[in-house]
């Protein structure tokens, strides 16, 4: 018995066909977060109000945050820490779109400290820089509408550790009341409402 192998003769592709998955480059994580950057820009100034601020206080003697407010008001707001990975930075455009979001779904400021990232700067500096910066929003806050009264933290989970730390020294030291300490999920915005909720 003869056994004939018969092999499909190749087609052109069609005009406008997709790539098959062999055909595309690897792209890692940073490539596909830069192309969604092109591909979904934010404009911030239609979200929110963003503001720069250096404020007294932190191992170094100042401390450098940033303030997403809603754009649409300018009551005092409530406060949501924003605590990120030690591999993110202050300009990241990853935390510029989450905290704009989370400004506009929670009406609530966000706050974002530009600490010192490791392995420049060694603990406990970066912790004392979040702490000294949410103590100066507790005492100082009003002076720019937020409501240091109502203060929660939000954290990634490489800045959970840093927020629990935050938390402890928070009771510690008798500093600022916080409303939650919540780890960044599908649930986080909720748990934030709920727990600033006036």
């Amino acid at each position: 018995m003869t056994t004939t192998t018969v092999r499909p003769t190749p087609q052109p592709a069609a005009t406008g066909a997709a790539p098959t998955p062999a055909s595309l480059p690897h792209r890692g994580p940073a490539l596909r977060r830069k192309t969604a950057d092109k591909v979904r820009p934010i404009d911030l100034a239609a979200l929110v109000d963003v503001r720069d601020l250096t404020v007294p206080g932190g191992p170094v003697g100042q401390t450098w945050l940033r303030i997403f407010r809603p754009g649409d008001t300018t009551a005092p707001v409530p406060v949501v820490m924003y605590i990120h990975g030690h591999s993110a930075v202050f300009g990241n455009a990853r935390t510029r779109r989450l905290a704009s979001k989370l400004a506009t779904d929670l009406q609530a400021a966000i706050v974002v400290v530009d600490y010192s990232l490791s392995p420049t700067a060694r603990y406990p500096v970066a912790i004392e820089e979040n702490y000294a910066a949410t103590a100066w929003v507790a005492e100082h806050g009003d002076e720019h509408a937020l409501d240091g009264t109502r203060i929660a933290l939000a954290a990634d989970p490489a800045g959970a550790d840093m927020a629990d730390e935050m938390m402890l020294m928070a009771d510690k030291r008798d500093g600022p009341t916080l409303a939650a300490h919540v780890l960044l999920s599908f649930r986080t915005t909720a748990a934030l409402r709920a727990a600033l909720a006036a």
